[in-house]
């Protein structure tokens, strides 16, 4: 079974839906609405949620400063997927976040990638970091400016941000 890292923009409506009613908000966390049609403002960040953090913090949990809540954050929800709550991040924190991530050049955030530390920090998933090493950097580059687009998107609607992994 895999841990998928997801995060959702939430307008201010979906906002105050949450606070009202955190498990009936659950079903909006859906990737397919009831037409079926994919959910706008939603990403997966795969399997590279705690290596995008580890690269964002030097860490492999929590950390300091606004990167530190890009990926694994926020105020407890009261919805869980499995694997811990769903974590909300208000605007304010949306805006601070993504001015950081587009204060990170590419080249910067590529540097960090360090196989033996991340094989040494058992980041999630275990066991690739040294094998792939050759190709996951592209990979973990593509995430992080997957990133940086969502929460610029999300910060210039002044969305929330709801984290989890299912």
């Amino acid at each position: 079974m895999s841990m998928i890292g997801w995060l959702a923009a939430v307008d201010e409506r979906a906002q105050e839906e949450l606070r009202r009613d955190p498990d009936r908000f659950r079903d909006r966390l859906d990737w397919w609405d009831e037409t079926g049609n994919r959910l706008p403002h939603m990403i997966s960040l795969g399997k590279m949620w705690q290596a995008l953090h580890f690269m964002l913090t030097g860490v492999p949990w929590a950390g300091e400063g606004p990167l530190s809540h890009a990926v694994m954050s926020g105020e407890a929800v009261g919805i869980d997927f499995g694997y811990g709550p769903v974590g909300f991040l208000k605007p304010t924190l949306v805006r601070a976040v993504s001015a950081a991530l587009a204060d990170l050049d590419v080249e910067v955030f590529k540097s960090r990638f360090s196989p033996a530390a991340m094989e040494a920090e058992m980041i999630y998933p275990n066991g690739i970091w040294e094998r792939d090493k050759a190709r996951l950097p592209d990979e973990l580059v593509h995430y992080f400016k997957l990133l940086g687009t969502f929460y610029r998107d999300a910060a210039s609607r002044g969305d929330g941000v709801l984290l989890w992994i299912s």
